[in-house]
């Protein structure tokens, strides 16, 4: 996936006043920022409609009007974060992020190809997800009141509005972790190369100086990633666990997503990279001086950069925050039981 994928992204986004108009320019036209403003206010007073007027959530347990309310907030803070904050006061970021990235990719040590399979899971999706939408609106229009019609039209928008940019955030990731894989299919290139060649050949293949700054302009991309997204990425999880309890509550009173993977890819496509770069110094022991402390300099250099991702600094992302996650909503549910028996 590149920067085609992501400009066709921008191109839908920015009409969800979620994107920059480009990927080309920091600077938006007037006539867009006041676009910005206006559908927010239109989304946030459409939300703020249907929390007054959800009857759904009125008569039911006061736990789950905590769960659904803290959710309402949550999702606010999510749409003031990404239209607000990001399109006006962090566009500096968004220039400097997607710059970096374009100065990786004219320094590939390998070529990529563009993603066609993005290109047809964006379309289908989307086609999938709004055709069953409109479809369902249209089907119970007749029988809506217009206050459960626009009840309605505000959840599905909402998670329309989530799911793009949940995509969005999985297209970013996806593109770091092509970088950091760019880099680990050369050292390992250079694993499988048995033929005998004098360690000199094999520093100036590797181009160590291009390595180093590749992989520290890559941390620097995913530090400002983590600047610009680590909000967001809070708040996706945030509503994820408030879900996940409400379905939780809702079979319980009735008797009756996740975030983190392609960003953990990445942190372990980097730690793959500094095995192989590892592995490559011990087998060049043979070497003078000279070249081995080129290749300690750049396996100290590696090492110190390699990326981690956080939820607002919170936490960092890894397979371990599944778990945690599980563990709140045990730790919940028994507080939540406790209530329900009281």
């Amino acid at each position: 996936m590149g920067f085609k994928l992501l400009q066709l992204i921008f191109n839908i986004g920015r009409f969800l006043a979620l994107t920059p108009s480009s990927t080309k320019t920091q600077y938006e036209p007037i006539w867009q920022k006041i676009y910005i403003l206006v559908f927010f206010i239109l989304i946030t007073s459409t939300r703020i409609y249907s929390a007054c007027f959800n009857n759904s959530y009125k008569d039911q347990h006061y736990v789950k009007n905590i769960i659904f309310y803290a959710s309402e907030l949550i999702l606010d803070a999510f749409n003031i974060y990404t239209m607000i904050v990001l399109n006006f006061w962090k566009k500096r970021q968004w220039y400097q992020f997607l710059n970096n990235l374009k100065i990786v990719e004219k320094g590939a040590v390998v070529e990529t190809h563009t993603n066609r399979v993005g290109y047809v899971s964006f379309f289908m999706i989307h086609l999938i997800y709004i055709v069953i939408d409109v479809y369902y609106i249209y089907k119970n229009f007749v029988r809506m009141e217009l206050h459960y019609f626009v009840v309605i039209v505000a959840e599905y928008g909402q998670q329309f509005l989530n799911y793009f940019y949940n995509f969005l955030l999985y297209t970013l990731a996806n593109m770091l972790l092509m970088k950091y894989r760019q880099l680990t299919y050369l050292l390992t290139d250079y694993q499988k190369n048995k033929a005998p060649l004098e360690t000199s050949k094999i520093i100036s293949l590797m181009s160590t100086k291009k390595i180093g700054q590749n992989i520290c302009l890559l941390r620097e991309t995913i530090d400002i990633f983590n600047d610009m997204f680590g909000w967001t990425i809070a708040f996706v999880i945030s509503s994820t666990v408030f879900g996940i309890l409400d379905d939780i509550l809702h079979i319980l009173f009735d008797l009756g997503e996740n975030i983190g993977e392609y960003v953990i890819s990445v942190t372990e496509e980097a730690e793959k990279i500094w095995d192989h770069i590892l592995m490559l110094q011990l087998n060049c022991s043979y070497a003078v001086d000279d070249d081995q402390k080129k290749l300690y300099d750049l396996t100290i250099h590696i090492g110190n950069n390699i990326p981690e991702f956080t939820a607002a600094g919170f936490f960092h992302i890894s397979k371990s925050t599944a778990l945690s996650i599980l563990a709140t909503v045990i730790n919940f549910l028994i507080v939540a039981i406790q209530l329900i028996d009281n």
